[in-house]
Formats: structure tokens, sequence, C-alpha cells
């Protein structure tokens, strides 16, 4: 059976969207008689992240070509191997569409940590884009996506998009596309540090007090040994 066209997908992609999302057939041709494409993707944007999307229906959504998708399918762990009808929910596959980006610029690592914040030693990963008026890179947020609207991520996601390495302090000396989201990261940061501050305090205490108790230790042997 010979591939469909990237058209071809693309049309099925919203056929089927359609489909699932109005439930008012003189909408659906209206829909379909004008070739409204940026009005039902805008509409799977507004979806809850518990909605099933087809295979088609992700390729649309993510504005990426069916070959693409399987492609990925077959690289990275595939959100669609679950379901005997081929459907994930919507929240699974941007998750898995963040992890295929990062894993397609040569970082292997996971996507883990709470509330995307990820704060060990070595370098976060972040979202990053370019800034359509300045052409400076700007943060959407860290790897793990909690707080940007599925929206926002899946528009960026679309539009080209880049998973970076950098240090939090770099992070946060970047604008970010978010103001709320990088004042989380920024706060998130500072009580990792304040922990880490009170940790090393509390290891200086022990080692002055152990030092201390061996030294007051050697005073005394050395009192009762004169005596």
């Amino acid at each position: 059976m010979p591939r469909k066209t990237n058209e071809k997908a693309e049309e099925e992609g919203f056929k089927n969207a359609l489909e699932s999302i109005f439930a008012d057939q003189d909408k659906r041709d209206e829909l379909l008689d004008s070739q409204d494409y940026a009005s039902v993707r805008k509409k799977l944007h507004e979806m809850s992240g518990d909605a099933l999307f087809t295979l088609s229906m992700t390729a649309f959504f993510l504005g990426i070509t069916s070959s693409a998708l399987r492609e990925a399918r077959k690289k990275y762990d595939d959100p669609f191997s679950v379901s005997k009808s081929h459907a994930a929910r919507k929240d699974q596959i941007l998750r898995w569409w963040a992890t295929v980006l990062k894993k397609k610029s040569g970082l292997e690592e996971e996507i883990e940590g709470s509330a995307g914040l990820d704060l060990r030693p070595s370098p976060n990963l972040f979202i990053v884009f370019k800034d359509r008026k300045t052409g400076s890179p700007v943060v959407l947020c860290n790897s793990l996506i909690t707080s940007v609207s599925d929206e926002l991520l899946s528009d960026t996601l679309r539009t080209g998009c880049r998973v970076v390495a950098l240090t939090p302090e770099k992070a946060i000396e970047k604008p970010w596309a978010v103001h709320d989201e990088k004042a989380a990261y920024i706060e998130a940061y500072r009580k990792h540090l304040e922990a880490k501050h009170r940790q090393k305090l509390l290891w200086m205490d022990r080692e002055h007090a152990q030092s201390k108790a061996l030294a007051e230790r050697a005073e005394l042997d050395a009192s009762t040994t004169k005596r």
C-alpha cells in the first residue's frame, strides 16, 4: 500500500480532528469546505490534556509530516503503542514530543524533576526559541513541561525550538517568554541554594564539633598521662 503524501496525511488529520471536536455536522461541513486548518488547530490547542489524539490528528496538531511522526515513533518510546486504537492523551503526546526534541539534540537524559525543575549541579535542559524581532534566544521553560500552557508549548514546538543545556545561572540571565515561569524557577532555585547552604553550614558545624572533641580528648589524655 503506497504511503500517503504529506498533503493527504494532513488532510486526513484535519478531517479526523473535525470528527472529534465538532458534533454539529453543519459546522464540520463548513470548516471542511473552507479548509480552515487554523481554526481546527486552535481548537486542538484548547482541548484538555486528557483528550485522545489519533496518529493523524497528532501529526496535524504538531505541524509535522506523517513520516516524521512515524520515524519518531520508531526511534523513541512510542506513546501510541499501549493503545490498540493507536490513540494517546494530548499531555502524553506533548511530553513525548519534548523528549524527542531533547534526544534529537544529542542529550539522552530522561525528563525528570518536579514542577519543571531539575536542580542538580549538572546543566539543566531548557526549551529555547529565537525571538522573531530580536533574533535572540528566549527561554520558554525548563525541560519538564508543567506550568506552560499546552497552547504555548505546542505553538513553540511547531514553529521551531531547541533543547539547550544551561546552568541555572545562565538560564536566569536570559530573557524568558513567560515572566511567571521565570519567577517560579528563580524561587525554586533560591530554595535549592538555601537548602545546600544549610547543608554546608551543618557540615561545617559537625566538622568543628568533631575536631574540638578530638582536641579536648587529646588534652585530657595528655593531662592524665602527666599525672
